[in-house]
């Protein structure tokens, strides 16, 4: 019983997020130069409504592979988790900088090292799948490179 309840207590939370996913969100500033963020916009002022980042549906993500395609390969916007094909000289990075990439390199790689499955966020479905054994070995490649360099 205490897990039928438990379960109908998560679905009635869940319903009642719902609504606020779609929300619109309003800014404005007042007289006294406070700003204000809301759901409904103000009735004597006028208000800029905020774009909320979400998650891009699969045909978004086509459009945006469409796209880097017309640009020949290159990404209108720079991504974090993505190799870059562009051939210019690599920004010098400072000793803490070295130092936060090596560690996080080492802990990446002892993680692929020690997990033969490594489940990841597919940027192209938006559905999560795992490595194949090619892009494992791959990534830890990638990761004992990042090691050579960052960890002198």
């Amino acid at each position: 019983m205490k897990h039928i309840n438990n379960l109908a207590l998560a679905v009635l939370a869940t319903t009642l997020c719902l609504p606020l996913h779609a929300a619109q969100v309003y800014k404005w500033q007042d007289a006294s130069g406070a700003w204000h963020f809301s759901e409904k916009p103000p009735i004597d002022e006028q208000a800029e409504v905020i774009k909320l980042k979400q998650q891009k549906t699969a045909e978004e993500s086509a459009d945006t592979d469409e796209s880097e395609d017309e640009n020949n390969g290159e990404e209108t916007s720079p991504r974090k988790d993505r190799v870059s094909t562009n051939t210019e000289p690599k920004p010098a990075y400072t000793a803490e900088e070295k130092r936060a990439n090596c560690d996080l390199a080492k802990k990446r790689l002892g993680g692929l090292e020690t997990h033969p499955r490594v489940l990841i966020n597919d940027d192209k479905s938006g559905e999560e799948r795992y490595l194949t054994a090619e892009e494992h070995q791959e990534w830890q490649a990638k990761s004992r490179q990042e090691i050579s360099e960052f960890c002198e």
